[in-house]
This record gives structure tokens, C-alpha cells and sequence, in this order.
């Protein structure tokens, strides 16, 4: 059965009525409604829901079991959780501004415990509640749907769904229940899976779209992985054959990346696993205690997705360091990796809902994160350590001299020979001694000779000494950052017949220097030869990691220039002696070869770095420009000379400048942290108010469909009132008419009943009792009355009845005279 979680708030009954009253009368779905309501109000929505719907609909009541073709609303002042195949009603987050019910927490347990059979529906409202469970049910294997912001009353909620990029389709209210057939009615099972596995051509085609758009090789994933979410997509579009998905992928972009950005699979959560990171906190505290103090920490998290277990791991290193006042950028450095940039891009903000914090414990909520908007968002200081970077952990070169590496729930969608490449580039990336920390999922099966296990409880490891295959960063620029992916694959086999010139070439680079790498003339590297790890420096902010920015700074600056002269003389230029920023360090020597070749337009340079020895460095050579000593240049370097008085003289009053200017911008950003600290107010205090208005709209929504419903009710009245032949009066508690049929207001001369006249202002027929006879006790009692009388020459009885709100409320009676039948 499926098991369709739909979440709505301002704007939301209008959408809703719109979309059960197009639902299919069988399907093999429940349908479950979480509407943000006010708690303190009692809530209409089930019953203004029935009269749209043909299919029964019931108010949740705490471990009631779903059936099929129900649909099912959330009560007002509750949070909404599945469990072992029922609904669970659980306390709502005390905050004002925290959305009631969370449409977040609902589709993340509904991802996690319904899965493949999930669909995720956002309807109007404001805010962004439902952005993070959508992304829960798409890694799930669900189906993901927002209504169209065009058609919404309140288009917040579904365009922060939509900007996840993990909406499957964006629909009508109208189209969204019709669609419901079509998704439910698509195999979802294991069976059904298997029925519609891509054949190896079709794959194969899949996967060289893929990597045509994203520079990604899925080839090595799991298959299961992968048909997995080409069936997901296929049920979303209402496809039943691979080859139709196959042809709509040859003709629409749009679809290969959305079928990439679902490849990715970008979800995490803070502290997944708790017992494992119990254990690995204590693996942090060790790491902390034997650090070398003249050095930093290093550590990288690929895959990192949104960013909650890099926050995680930085909290517990915070700890272990004694506070975040103890802990920075000069003795610990995280870098969290991914291929997904919108996921990096919600890391970075550091901002997530209220549902995301369940396993963050107390006392570390309070000492990360502060409250804003609807959720909580990661203290700046905690977001300042670490660097998130766009980085293929299968592709691109690892991160070097790390201490750790947190690399969870992420081999899991590996084949085996892919697991043993990455496991392999790891290895080499860590320092001798360092630690491993894989998923609850994954272990070193295979790699065992890189890595042994430590005396933790969880999956931490150790790296071995002694592996002889480790990966080199020699190696690591691949086809990603080679201009064209395909093109590059078919250069690649071309290059195949050409193995005596690449020998006769690799042996002229080992002469010319053996550490070079070949870049492009806007800096990309081409290839990489001998050891460049001492040249090489990772910096904070954005990462291009086949660039001359992988060099240190001084190296990087110094490439740039002599590429740009050698390109204009096309001649080989030298450097001189580059001193380098850590203590004890060899002087750099760079040359720069141009080289221009008969099969590409493009010029390619041979950067070659060399380390001198200190004694060649003289106290002359030191920082020397990068002009070659040749007499035939004296009057280059004389013009060289004056350049550089004038650029000392520039670079003194530009220093003065400086100064002045960072005393002023030391002042505005004071004056900025004062108008941040009260515009986070008004932020906290606006989202209060938002959350406070939507609620208002929904009861209003409702209250204005209610007073519609009495208004007819009332035309009704005095329709049925007007035409009955009988005399009825209709009174108050106090005996005030309310209303009288026309037979009464002729018989008693009751002239204008608006303005309530007393029952004793009427003009009583000859032998017509006393109403204050009768009619009190009537009232009194709660009780029907019949009097015997003759009225307008026939017997006939007094039939009075009390009508009431129900609970034992009165209301007031009804006067009827019935004539007697012969």
C-alpha cells in the first residue's frame, strides 16, 4: 500500500478540497493530511474535506492503522510520526514559531519507515516547512509532488520544496489527485523492480548521458542502486517501458539532470547512529590528546550532503578541545566534500528546521545553535571551521595529511571494485596512524591489508603501514576537469596506439624535472608527474582541485606570471629561488616550458618545481623576480629596478591606506553585529507573527465556510417557514419569537418578527390557552408539551418542543398548532 503525506498551510483548505475531490475511488493508497492548524482551536477539517470527497475521512486518533482508500487529518495542538505501520500523535515543539504539526518531522519518519512506497504532496502555505522531508522521501526511493505556484494562495511552501531540486513533478491540485492513479497503480515492489531492469545497452546509454552533462561515472555504482532510481523516475513520469525513459532522456536535458540530481542521494541527519558516535567520541578525544600541537588537525567528511554529520563531528571536536573558544582554523581544519552544490549550499547557511534536532543532545543545542525562524541555525564560529567544497571522492584528488576521515553511508552505493579505489585514494590521503570512520553498513572487507581495526566498539579503523598499491595524486586529474567528459574518453582510447611517444615523453619530463605538471593557459591542469604533494596547499573557500590553485600561494602567484611571459615569448622562463611560508623549508625554483603540438590548438606549459638546496640559495638570489641572468637583459633589469622602487613607494601608501581602511571596517562591522543581533530579533519575532498568521487564515478559512453553511441553512428556514401551512413560532429561553411561519404571524397578528416581540405581545385566538401557562415549564424541563385546544373552529393540539446546542444546552422551543385529522 502506499502511503501518500500531505502537507499544507495557509491557503491549504482551498488546495485540498481541489485535489480529494479528483482522488481515484480505488487505489492501493492512505492518504494522510498534515494541515498547520491553531492548537487551541477546535478544527472543521475533516468534516469540510468529507463533502468534497467520496472516500471516508477521519480525524487521527493516536495508533489508529491506516486502510486503503481513507483519508486521514492530523488534530489540532500535535505533531504526526508513523511507526511500525501506524500513526503516532507526539507533543508539538513549545516554540511559537514552530510549525503545527511539522510537515518535516511527519515525512521523515514517513521516509524512514514506508520508504519506496512513500509519496510526499506540499500544498499552498507559507514558510519552508516540508523542504527537508522531501528530500527525506526522495532518498528513500519516494515520489515527491508541489503544487504549482501559480495556482497556490500562498506559494512559500511549495517553492522552497521546489528549489531543493527534489521534487519529482510540480502540479495543479486538480492534477495531483488525478495523478495519483497512475503513480499508485506502478510497481514498486522487488518483482516489479526486476520486471523493468534497463538492459545492458539501455544502461549503458543512461550512464554516458549522465556523465555527458555532469563529468559523474556511474558505471561502478551498485546496479541497484541505479535501477532503483531510474524505476523512481519512471514512476513519477507515468512510464512503463525503459526503452520510452531512454528516448525521453536522449530529448530533454531538463530530465537528465533530474535524474542525476536523484542519483545523489543527498541526505543525512545529526548524529545518525547514536551509539556509534558515543563510541567515536571517544576516538575524537584520543585524536585530540596526542595531536601534534605545531601542526594542525585535519580532517575530511566526503559526501557530506547538507552537512548535519560534518556539524556533528566539528561539536564533538569542539568538546574534545575544551569549548569553542579553544578551537579555530590554525589548530583544526574540516573539509566537507560533495558533488550535490545545493545540498552544499544549505551546509554552508548552516540554517535547518526544528524536526532536524531530535538526536542533538541538550546541552550541545545550546551551546551550536541558536534559534532562527522556525529552526535553529549552527553558531558562526562552528560554521567558520569548516570548508565545505564541491569534490568527487571517485574522480578528483583527496584531501593530504589528514588525521581522520568520516566516510559514512556512502560506500554503500559502491560497487566493489569502485569501494577499493576510494578506500585506496583514503589511505593515501591519511597520515600514518590515522583514523577511518565508515557507517554502521560498511566495513573494510577487502582492504584489510590498508586498514585494521581499533579497540572501539564502532566502525573505526586505522591505517596500516606498509600497502605498496596506494593511490598517488599524480594520478588524480581525470577526464571532470579535462574540457568535454566524453570527448576526453574518446581521446583517451585514441592515445592508446601512441605508447612509445607517451614513454618518450614521460622520459623527457623525468630529465627536464621529474616534478612538473602540465596546465592549460588558463591554469587547468592537464596531468601531473612525479610528487607534487610538498607543493601542494588546500585552502579555505572555494576549491577548483585540478587547478594551479591546489599549489601553495607563493608557488600559484609565481606559475601565473611565468606562464603568461612564457606564452607571450614563447620561450622557457625561470624563476628564482621562492621562499617558502613554513620554518625550515627548501627554497622552490620554478621553470615553465611552453610546448605547442601539431594535433591541439592549444598551447600546454610544462611547470616544473624544484627544490633547492639551501646552500645554492645566495642572499642576491632570494626572491629574485623570475628573469634569467643573462647579461644581453641589463636594461630590463634596470627598468625592472625602477619598477620596483615605484611599486615599494605604491605598496607603502596603499599599507597606510589599508590600515585606515580597516580601522573604519573594524568600526562598520561593530555597527553590523549591533544591526544583525536586532534584525535577528525582528526575524524571530516576524516568524512568531507569520506562524500566529497562518494559523489565523486557517480558522478563518474554515469560519467563513461555516458562516456560509449558516447563511443557507438560515434561507432554508424561512423557505420551509414562508410555505408551511401550520402555524410555528420559534422562540428563545425568554420567550422571544424569533420566527413564525406565515399561518402564525396571521393567525396571532405577529408583525415583524426581527424585531423579537415577547410571546405575551401576541394576539391570542378565542379559546387559545395562555402560552405562560405552559410554555415555561417546557423550557424549564427540557421537555415536549401537548395541549388539546380547538383553534380556527378544529380541534387541534399545542405540540411545543424544546430545541437545544446539544450537551444538555438550551436553546429555546417551537410552538406548533397541528390541526386534528377527522
Amino acid at each position: 500500500m502506499a502511503w501518500v503525506g500531505i502537507g499544507a498551510s495557509a491557503g491549504g483548505l482551498e488546495a485540498l478540497s481541489a485535489l480529494v475531490k479528483h482522488l481515484p475511488e480505488q487505489t492501493n493508497a492512505t492518504y494522510i493530511v498534515a494541515q498547520h492548524m491553531a492548537p487551541q482551536h477546535r478544527s472543521l477539517l475533516p468534516e469540510l474535506i468529507e463533502r468534497e470527497t467520496h472516500l471516508p475521512v477521519e480525524q487521527i486518533v493516536n495508533g489508529v492503522v491506516p486502510q486503503p482508500n481513507h483519508i486521514y487529518v492530523t488534530p489540532p495542538g500535535h505533531n504526526l510520526m508513523v511507526s511500525d505501520g501506524t500513526l503516532i500523535l507526539t507533543p508539538p515543539e513549545e516554540s511559537a514559531a514552530a510549525p503545527k504539526p511539522s510537515i518535516d518531522a511527519f515525512f521523515d519518519s514517513l521516509a524512514e519507515q514506508i520508504g519506496t512506497s512513500a509519496l510526499g504532496v506540499i500544498l499552498s502555505g507559507t514558510g519552508s516547512d516540508g523542504a527537508f522531508g522531501v528530500r527525506a522521501i526522495r532518498a528513500a526511493g519516494g515520489i515527491t509532488i508541489a503544487q504549482d505556484a501559480d495556482s497556490a494562495k500562498y506559494d512559500g511552501m511549495p517553492v522552497s520544496a521546489i528549489r531543493t531540486g527534489c521534487i519529482d513533478l510540480v502540479l495543479t491540485p486538480q492534477a495531483i489527485g488525478q495523478k495519483f492513479a497512475e503513480i499508485v497503480q506502478t510497481s514498486r515492489d522487488a518483482e516489479g523492480l526486476s520486471a523493468i531492469m534497463p538492459p545492458v545497452n539501455s544502461l549503458a546509454e543512461i550512464n554516458q548521458l549522465l556523465f555527458a552533462q555532469s563529468g559523474v561515472d556511474f558505471r561502478d555504482y551498485k546496479p541497484s542502486t541505479i535501477h532503483r532510481r531510474i524505476e523512481r523516475r519512471m514512476a513519477a513520469l507515468g512510464l512503463e517501458r525503459i526503452a520510452d525513459y531512454v528516448d525521453r532522456l536522449r530529448n530533454d536535458e531538463e530530465e537528465i539532470g533530474t535524474l542525476f540530481r536523484d542519483m545523489l542521494i543527498s541526505v543525512t541527519s545529526f548524529f545518525r547512529d547514536p551509539q556509534e558516535f558515543e563510541s567515536f567520541a571517544k576516538a575524537i578525544q584520543q585524536i585530540v590528546d596526542d595531536r601534534d600541537p605545531s601542526r594542525p588537525l585535519r580532517v575530511w567528511c566526503p559526501g557530506c550532503a547538507t552537512g548535519e554529520e560534518a556539524y556533528s563531528i566539528a561539536m564533538l571536536f569542539a568538546r574534545a578541545f575544551g569549548g569553542m573558544h579553544k578551537i579555530d582554523r590554525s589548530n583544526f581544519q574540516l573539509f566537507a566534500t560533495d558533488i550535490d552544490q545545493s545540498a552544499l549550499q544549505i551546509a554552508r547557511q548552516g540554517a535547518y528546521p526544528m524536526s532536524t534536532m531530535t538526536r542533538v543532545p541538550p546541552e550541545l543545542r545550546q551551546e551550536f545553535f541558536e534559534t532562527e525562524g522556525e529552526g535553529f541555525k549552527v553558531v558562526k564560529p562552528l560554521r567558520e571551521i569548516i570548508l565545505f567544497a564541491e569534490h568527487n571522492v571517485c574522480q578528483d584528488p583527496p584531501f593530504l595529511h589528514l588525521d581522520l576521515i568520516c566516510c559514512r553511508n556512502l560506500l554503500i552505493y559502491f560497487g566493489a571494485q569502485l569501494q577499493q579505489r576510494v578506500m585506496a585514494r583514503m589511505y593515501s590521503a591519511l597520515r600514518p596512524e590515522g583514523m577511518l570512520f565508515l557507517g554502521k553498513a560498511e566495513s573494510i572487507n577487502g582492504v584489510e591489508s590498508m586498514f585494521r581495526r581499533t579497540n572501539s566498539p564502532g566502525k573505526v579503523f586505522r591505517k596500516r603501514e606498509g600497502y605498496e598499491g596506494a593511490f598517488s595524486v599524480a594520478g588524480a586529474v581525470t577526464s571532470r576537469y579535462s574540457g568535454d567528459a566524453i570527448e576526453a574518453r574518446r581521446a583517451a582510447r585514441a592515445r592508446q596506439g601512441r605508447n612509445a611517444e607517451d614513454a618518450r615523453f614521460q622520459a623527457l619530463v623525468r630529465t627536464i624535472g621529474p616534478n612538473a605538471v602540465l596546465v592549460t593557459a588558463d591554469h587547468r591542469m592537464r596531468n601531473v608527474y612525479g610528487d607534487i604533494d610538498p607543493y601542494v596547499s588546500i585552502r579555505q573557500g572555494q576549491v577548483n582541485a585540478a587547478s594551479l590553485d591546489m599549489l601553495k600561494p607563493r608557488l600559484a602567484g609565481e606559475a601565473r606570471v611565468l606562464i603568461s611571459l612564457a606564452e607571450r615569448s614563447n620561450e622557457v622562463r625561470t624563476s628564482g629561488p621562492i621562499e617558502m611560508d613554513e620554518s625550515n623549508a627548501s627554497p622552490v625554483r620554478l621553470r615553465v616550458h611552453p610546448m605547442v603540438t601539431d594535433d591541439t590548438v592549444e598551447t600546454l606549459f610544462l611547470v616544473v618545481l624544484e627544490t633547492l638546496p639551501a646552500a645554492d640559495v645566495t642572499a642576491e638570489g632570494k626572491d629574485q623576480p623570475f628573469i634569467e641572468s643573462d647579461s644581453s637583459n641589463f636594461e630590463l633589469r634596470q627598468e625592472l629596478e625602477s619598477t620596483r622602487e615605484t611599486l615599494q613607494q605604491t605598496i607603502e601608501e596603499l599599507e597606510t591606506s589599508n590600515e585606515e581602511l580597516q580601522s573604519l571596517n573594524e568600526e562598520l562591522q561593530s555597527t553590523n553585529e549591533e544591526l544583525q543581533s536586532t534584525n535577528e530579533e525582528l526575524e524571530t519575532a516576524n516568524e512568531e507573527l507569520q506562524s500566529t498568521n497562518e494559523e489565523l487564515i486557517t480558522v478563518n478559512e474554515e469560519q467563513q465556510i461555516s458562516a456560509q453553511e449558516l447563511s443557507q441553512v438560515s434561507r432554508e428556514m424561512e423557505s420551509i417557514l414562508t410555505h408551511i401551512s401550520m402555524p410555528v413560532v420559534v422562540m428563545d429561553t425568554r420567550l422571544n419569537i424569533l420566527r413564525a411561519s406565515n399561518a402564525a404571524r396571521e393567525a396571532f397578528n405577529i408583525l415583524g418578527a426581527e424585531s423579537k416581540p415577547h410571546i405575551t405581545q401576541i394576539e391570542l385566538p378565542d379559546g387559545f390557552p395562555r402560552p405562560l401557562d405552559f410554555l415555561p415549564d417546557a423550557v424549564a424541563q427540557m421537555k415536549p408539551v401537548e395541549i388539546e385546544t380547538e383553534f380556527d373552529g378544529y380541534p387541534s393540539v399545542i405540540r411545543v418542543a424544546p430545541y437545544g446546542r446539544g450537551h444538555g444546552m438550551r436553546s429555546g422551543v417551537v410552538m406548533m398548532v397541528v390541526r386534528r385529522s377527522a
